[in-house]
């Protein structure tokens, strides 16, 4: 997971899920990292969680790769990117449906949870845990399959797209007045 002390992250939910899910998971592990902004805070992750503060490129590759699920807990996203990086290191996601989560893991690379609902991610976490090699390599596949989909020409001009949009509203509202 990210871990950071700012709200809208959701750290929190993550931090709670785990917690739930560690008491069902013999030796469940966290994995965290954060952009080390924040002063408060390694010592408030649970005992044993590996934490990399400011990781490289590399760092994040590494990170992402070695987990089975990554969790994204935010409560508010303009996109969510940290998805899309999990998912091109083939690692499922468990996320809220904050950003592009809710179309990026429709397919099935990974798990969407209700919002603000930590036993619902510790599920998810469970869930995941217990699939067997075969069904964990398909939904990896499957993140690595979406993100696939996702190049910088198609963001771009999806972008483009919504500026084009947003102007056009805009236009009409001013016209009606």
């Amino acid at each position: 997971m990210y871990y950071t002390t700012t709200p809208w992250k959701g750290c929190d939910i993550a931090l709670k899920a785990f917690s739930i899910a560690a008491k069902k998971i013999p030796n469940l592990r966290l994995v965290a990292f954060g952009s080390g902004h924040d002063n408060a805070f390694p010592h408030l992750l649970p005992e044993g969680t590996e934490y990399n503060k400011q990781p490289t490129q590399d760092q994040l590759k590494e990170f992402y790769s070695k987990c089975d699920a990554w969790l994204f807990s935010s409560r508010s996203e303009g996109f969510g990117l940290p998805i899309l990086e999990a998912m091109a290191c083939g690692t499922p996601v468990i996320g809220t449906p904050a950003g592009a989560a809710p179309e990026l893991l429709a397919g099935g690379g990974g798990i969407l949870v209700k919002p603000e609902d930590p036993e619902d991610m510790a599920k998810a976490i469970e869930q995941i845990c217990q699939l067997s090699d075969a069904e964990w390599r398909a939904m990896s596949e499957i993140a690595l399959e979406t993100v696939i989909n996702y190049t910088w020409e198609d963001a771009t001009n999806l972008f483009e797209a919504a500026l084009y949009t947003a102007l056009e509203r805009q236009a009409q509202l001013t016209n009606k007045r």
